[in-house]
């Protein structure tokens, strides 16, 4: 896959097997999601781990290891399944781990040297991605689906293992944590409207957030793939330097009416985005997420150290997908705040995702629960 800004560029999924790496192109890893509930099917070929129940669709899944004749390994925290859609629909490949995700150039991929042939099969491997450290053997996922014999369609029989196996919700949170986390919300969107109104010097209003827990790969339908949308994506790290990442998102119109508030233009001036109306937004969402943050560590009692930001403005899948390849490698859920800022004439629709790590996720509900309970 090309990359928009840069010719001669593609971008690759880095993921292990033992101490080797590979690579496959973005484009053909739907998603990465966490090995939970995987069925094993009775006389199932060995490359093939079990099921899983993907968002209600019963999905097989195959082992890397076994395919390129690696010895079995027990399943472990580190483990991930890389979702892959084949014209006989999805399909989900297990790896050791997923590390991250790597633009290279074409000059620097070159074919399979013919002295590794007899350890891999070509129909499926596609080259040799040279980085300055190391090497990353390049898979075509797509290929290597068509190349093995993925069985009969599942039985009624192998589905009702599956969901047994999967009976609990996918989420986990009850309505007493999402109660917790929308006065949550209102804590941190008090705060961010707070900080921007003693910027710009005049009264923001806020909405009440609406906010919603679900998978992390359910997020790149929160907004229309043809919208343009300015991004701004900070690191977060706790005491013990657990990495969690916060998303603030705003759509076009709202990114214009940012800079129109900030430079103290009438509203609609603004048309496009040059230097000066990015720098604005920059500002203004830089203000939103730290008082956003820092309000909600307060509460919490936790101690969050913000990254300085990236900032990205471009159509909402380019934004989006290849940022939660690389944060679904620490996390499984998102906690999504949606809320209005206005001042007299300008409203900000504005998207705050928070992706905690799961142990993070955890010790934020526990908080709330405790901050809940009755006072002895």
């Amino acid at each position: 896959m090309k990359d928009k800004n840069n010719t001669g560029v593609r971008q690759f999924v880095v993921f292990k097997i033992d101490d080797e790496e590979f690579g496959a192109e973005i484009n053909q890893v739907r998603e990465i999601i966490k090995i939970d509930n995987i069925a094993r099917i009775p006389e199932s070929p060995e490359y093939v781990e079990g099921v899983i129940n993907l968002r209600g669709k019963i999905t097989p899944v195959v082992s890397l290891r076994a395919l390129i004749g690696a010895s079995p390994r027990e399943i472990d925290e580190d483990m991930r399944v890389m979702v892959t859609d084949t014209g006989a629909g999805s399909f989900g490949i297990a790896v050791d781990s997923v590390t991250e995700v790597k633009y290279i150039q074409e000059s620097m991929i070159e074919p399979l040297p013919k002295i590794l042939s007899s350890s891999y099969d070509n129909a499926f491997v596609k080259g040799v991605g040279k980085l300055p450290d190391r090497i990353l053997i390049l898979l075509d996922l797509k290929e290597m689906l068509r190349e093995i014999d993925l069985g009969e369609p599942m039985s009624s029989e192998d589905e009702s293992i599956m969901t047994k196996n999967d009976a609990q919700d996918e989420n986990g949170i009850s309505e007493f944590y999402l109660d917790a986390l929308r006065e949550l919300g209102n804590i941190g969107a008090s705060h961010s409207a707070t900080s921007l109104s003693q910027l710009i010097g005049k009264p923001i209003n806020m909405s009440v957030p609406h906010i919603e827990v679900d998978r992390i790969e359910n997020v790149p339908h929160i907004m229309s793939d043809n919208q343009r949308v300015a991004g701004l994506l900070f690191e977060l790290k706790n005491d013990e330097m657990t990495s969690n990442y916060v998303y603030l998102l705003f759509d076009e119109d709202s990114a214009f009416n940012i800079a129109d508030i900030l430079l103290g233009q009438p509203a609609g001036t603004t048309k496009e985005l040059d230097d000066l109306s990015k720098s604005a937004i920059m500002e203004v969402g830089n203000i939103l997420a730290s008082s956003f943050c820092d309000a909600i560590a307060e509460f919490l009692g936790l101690i969050v150290l913000p990254s300085p930001p990236n900032f990205v403005i471009d159509m909402a899948d380019s934004i989006i997908d290849p940022a939660l390849i690389q944060i679904s490698m620490v996390a499984d859920d998102v906690i999504l705040f949606k809320t209005v800022l206005s001042d007299d004439s300008n409203h900000i629709n504005g998207f705050l995702i928070l992706f905690p790590n799961p142990e993070t996720l955890q010790s934020i509900l526990n908080i709330l629960e405790n901050k809940a309970a009755p006072q002895q």
